[in-house]
């Protein structure tokens, strides 16, 4: 897995035009020049997420789903389960290992809900890879 530090936003959106899956119009913030060197997300690329006092709230992962029209998602509360927001705030996964050296695993399963705006995906993370379900 490679931790990025970029826009999750900008490198998904940029990620699902290039897969020809979101048309990029001229009012879209992706062609921003403030986010041009902001490269493409790739199968693998993560982003830490955190709260307002820095903690650890959960991580925005690239889609699996290459018709996905967001490109990346973030992995840091379900609807199923309350927003959290003291500073030790627990998502609704639990996380174990790192990006860093490839091990990062959330249980349950993810699932990006097509009736909340979503693309369908589910499966899981394991040691660093997504697998469908």
């Amino acid at each position: 897995m490679r931790l990025r530090t970029d826009s999750m936003h900008i490198a998904g959106w940029r990620r699902s035009a290039a897969l020809g899956a979101r048309e990029i119009g001229t009012n879209d913030v992706s062609t921003d020049p403030e986010y041009a060197d902001v490269e493409p997300a790739q199968p693998g690329d993560a982003w830490v997420l955190h709260n307002r006092d820095g903690g650890v709230t959960g991580y925005a992962l690239t889609c699996p789903n290459e018709a996905c029209t967001q490109g990346v998602h973030p992995w840091d509360h379900a609807y199923d389960c309350p927003v959290r927001t003291a500073p030790d705030a627990r998502p609704c996964w639990s996380w174990t290992g790192s990006i860093e050296d490839g091990t990062l695993t959330a249980r349950p399963s993810l699932h990006v809900l097509a009736e909340r705006g979503g693309c369908g995906w589910h499966g899981w993370l394991r040691d660093g890879q997504m697998v469908p379900a």
